[in-house]
């Protein structure tokens, strides 16, 4: 824990997503100055066909989800996702506007790893 899913838009550039994944990873490590032991990235891919948005919108939106246990300050979380958010641009191409984030929080005794609950 943390964890960081990212929904984008099938590429097929394992290397690519790689880059991401690993440089994501980074930035929560350093933000949120944690072990070098903690910390996922996981990138979903989902083709063109089996994504739908507003007609204004483009169908290549990215889509975070952050979940961290709680206790840290609305400013951490603000450079979080704005260092996320900047990966995300600079490796994918995508604009920020087209990038949405969510934190979820949730109390270590809802976190479960293998069957040990964390505490």
């Amino acid at each position: 824990m943390p964890q960081v899913i990212i929904h984008k838009v099938l590429t097929n550039d394992r290397q690519r997503n790689g880059r991401l994944a690993e440089e994501v990873r980074q930035v929560v490590l350093d933000v949120l100055e944690i072990d070098q032991t903690n910390g996922q990235v996981i990138i979903y891919e989902a083709p063109m066909y089996d994504r739908s948005n507003h007609e204004s919108e483009k169908l290549n939106f990215v889509f975070v989800e952050i979940t961290m246990f709680p206790g840290r300050t609305r400013e951490t979380k603000q450079l979080l996702v704005r260092k996320i958010v900047e990966k995300i641009e600079e490796i994918e191409g995508v604009l920020k506007e087209e990038i949405n984030c969510a934190i979820h929080e949730i109390e270590s005794e809802n976190y479960i790893s293998g069957t040990k609950l964390v505490t």
